[in-house]
C-alpha cells in the first residue's frame, strides 16, 4: 500500500503537471463547432431544459445539424457551465482541464492495480496526461464528451477491480454515465473482460462468474440502445462508407491505424482536423510509407519481445485489445461518421497503448534487467519531448485564428481551415479578407459546399455588393436544395430571408415574391 502523503504528493504533482502544460489553451475564445454547441445554443441557458437534453436532439444544434449525435450528459455539462461562467470560455477550458487531470489520475491508479509498480504506474499515468494527441479533447470544449466518456470509462474498469458487488455496481453506474456522455463507451465491457481474463484480480482462473459481473452493464447498453434509437429514430450513420464500400473504408482505417500509432509514438506536427482521406483519394500520401512502416516495424518488434517473453505477454496482449476495442466504434467500419481520424478519437484507446507499451517495458526488464536504467532515461526523454510538444500545441487554440494558422503550416489546402479564417475574419469584420479566405476555401473544397456560397455571399451583402451576394446565394441555395433542405432548416431558413431582401432592394419584385412563397410553408 502506498503511504497516503505519498498519494497526496501523486495527486498534487499531477494536477501541477496538466496546468503546466496546458495553460497556454486557457485564454481566447470559443473556436469552430464551439459557437454552434455551446455558444449559440440557447438551450443551455437554463437547467429547466435537462429533461429534453435527453428526449430531444435538437437541443444539441440549435441550427439543427446535429447528425445523430446523442451525448445528453455532455449538453448537461454546457448547460452546468453556462450557470456558472456564463458565456466566458476561460471557465468551460478550466473544466475540461479538470476532468482530464482527473481521468489522468484514474488512469494511474487502474496501472497501479494492473501493474502493480507504482512507478511505472505513474510514468505511464503522467504520459497520458501530457500527451499531445490530448491537446484536441482538453483544448477544445466541443470535445468535451471524449473527456467525460472517457473519465467515466475509466472508473467504470477501475471499480471492477475491486471486489464484491460494491465495485461491480459503481462499474455499471460509471458506464451508464459514460454512454450518455458519447456513444464510442460502448465497448468498455468488452474492454473490462479482456482485462479481467488476461489480467485476473483474483488468482482463481477467469470464468461465467467474469462474465456475470459484466452482465449489468450489458443490460445498461441495450437499455441506452434502445433509448438512442428511440430519440434518433432511423439514424444509421452520418454518411455513406468512405470510398463506396465498406471493403475501401477497411482499407483506409489500416492506414489510419498506423497514423494513430505514429501520433502516439512520434506525434510531430499540428495535426487538428487532419483530412487524411483526401491523401488517399490522391493516392499521393507522404505519410503511407510511414503508415505501413510502423505497422510493420511494430509487427516484427512485437513478435520478436513476445517470443523472448515466455509468458510475461500478457499485460501486452491485454493492452493491444483495449487500444483496438476503443477504436471500433470511430473504426467506421461498423456505422459511418464524417470523420475518417481525429486525434481525440484516442482519448480512451491511449490508456490500451500505454498499457502496452508498459507491458513491453516491463517484460524487457524481467528478461534482462540490465536495461532498467537505460529504460528509465528513455522514459524521462520521451515524457519531456510530449510536455513540451502539448505545451507547443495548447497555445494554438488561445483563437480561431492562431488554430487556423497553424493547421494550415502543416496542411497548406486545408479548406476548412480557410473557412475557419473566413469567420472569424467576419466576427472582426474585416470583409473583404474573409472573402478572400472563402475564395480560397472553394477552391482547395472537393466538392461545392453550401455554406461556403453562404458565407461568401454574407461578405458581398454587408459591403453592399448586392448582386455579387445574389449570385452566390443563388448557388447556396441550389446546392441546399439538391441536398433535399427545407426552409424548416434555420441556417436555409437565414438564407432565404436573405435572398427576399436583396431582391427587394434590388426592384426584383418576381424573385422576392419567390423566395417569399419558399418560406411561407414552414417557418421554424
Amino acid at each position: 500500500m502506498i503511504p497516503m502523503r505519498q498519494r497526496i504528493l501523486v495527486v498534487v504533482a499531477l494536477m501541477a503537471l496538466v496546468v503546466l502544460v496546458y495553460q497556454g489553451s486557457l485564454s481566447g475564445d470559443f473556436v469552430y463547432d464551439d459557437h454552434r454547441f455551446v455558444a449559440n445554443n440557447p438551450a443551455l441557458r437554463t437547467l429547466g431544459n435537462i429533461p429534453d437534453f435527453f428526449t430531444d436532439p435538437s437541443t444539441v444544434d440549435p441550427e439543427g445539424n446535429w447528425e445523430g449525435i446523442y451525448r445528453p450528459l455532455r449538453t448537461l455539462d454546457y448547460a452546468l457551465d453556462y450557470f456558472f461562467f456564463g458565456s466566458n470560455p476561460v471557465g468551460y477550458r478550466i473544466h475540461s482541464l479538470l476532468i482530464h487531470a482527473a481521468t489522468s489520475l484514474a488512469f494511474s491508479m487502474l496501472l497501479f492495480r494492473i501493474l502493480r509498480r507504482p512507478l511505472p504506474a505513474l510514468l505511464l499515468g503522467c504520459a497520458y496526461a501530457v500527451h499531445p494527441v490530448h491537446v484536441e479533447s482538453v483544448a477544445w470544449v466541443t470535445s468535451r464528451a471524449d473527456l467525460l466518456s472517457g473519465l467515466f470509462s475509466l472508473l467504470a474498469l477501475l471499480a471492477m477491480r475491486r471486489r464484491g458487488p460494491v465495485g461491480a455496481g459503481v462499474s455499471t453506474a460509471m458506464f451508464g454515465l459514460a454512454l450518455f456522455a458519447k456513444e464510442s463507451a460502448a465497448v468498455v465491457p468488452f474492454i473490462g473482460l479482456v482485462l479481467d481474463f488476461l489480467l485476473p484480480v483474483r488468482k482463481e482462473r477467469p470464468g461465467w462468474k467474469t462474465l456475470l459481473r459484466w452482465l449489468p452493464s450489458l443490460g445498461v447498453l441495450i437499455v441506452y440502445l434502445v433509448i438512442r434509437q428511440c430519440v434518433l429514430a432511423d439514424f444509421a450513420g452520418q454518411r455513406s462508407p468512405w470510398g463506396g464500400s465498406r471493403w475501401c473504408t477497411l482499407e483506409y482505417m489500416v492506414v489510419g491505424s498506423g497514423w494513430y500509432l505514429g501520433r502516439l509514438l512520434l506525434p510531430l506536427g499540428f495535426r487538428f482536423d487532419y483530412q487524411l482521406q483526401d491523401f488517399l483519394q490522391d493516392r499521393a500520401f507522404p505519410e503511407l510509407e510511414v503508415a505501413v512502416g510502423i505497422h510493420v516495424f511494430l509487427a516484427v518488434l512485437g513478435s520478436v519481445i513476445l517470443a523472448r517473453m515466455r509468458g510475461r505477454s500478457a499485460r501486452v496482449w491485454a493492452g493491444i485489445g483495449w487500444f483496438l476495442l476503443a477504436l471500433g466504434p470511430v473504426s467506421n467500419v461498423l456505422v459511418p461518421i464524417n470523420i475518417l481520424v481525429a486525434e481525440r478519437f484516442l482519448y480512451v484507446p491511449a490508456g490500451g497503448a500505454c498499457l502496452a507499451l508498459g507491458g513491453v517495458a516491463l517484460a524487457v526488464v524481467g528478461r534482462w534487467p540490465g536495461t532498467s536504467k537505460a529504460l528509465g532515461i528513455a522514459a524521462v526523454v520521451w515524457l519531456g519531448f510530449l510536455g513540451a510538444t502539448t505545451f507547443g500545441f495548447a497555445g494554438k487554440w488561445s483563437g480561431e485564428e492562431t488554430l487556423w494558422r497553424a493547421v494550415l503550416v502543416h496542411s497548406p489546402g486545408h479548406f476548412r481551415a480557410y473557412h475557419g479564417l473566413a469567420k472569424a475574419r467576419i466576427q472582426d469584420q474585416d470583409y473583404p479578407g474573409a472573402r478572400r479566405a472563402l475564395m480560397k476555401a472553394i477552391a482547395f473544397a472537393r466538392e461545392k459546399y453550401p455554406v461556403l456560397y453562404f458565407d461568401l455571399g454574407r461578405c458581398y451583402q454587408m459591403e453592399a455588393r448586392y448582386r455579387e451576394a445574389v449570385v452566390h446565394y443563388r448557388m447556396a441555395v441550389n446546392l441546399w436544395r439538391a441536398e433535399g433542405k427545407t426552409a424548416k432548416d434555420r441556417r436555409y431558413f437565414q438564407l432565404l430571408l436573405g435572398l427576399e431582401d436583396l431582391y427587394r432592394r434590388l426592384g426584383d419584385r418576381r424573385e422576392a415574391d419567390r423566395m417569399k412563397a419558399w418560406l411561407e410553408d414552414a417557418r421554424p
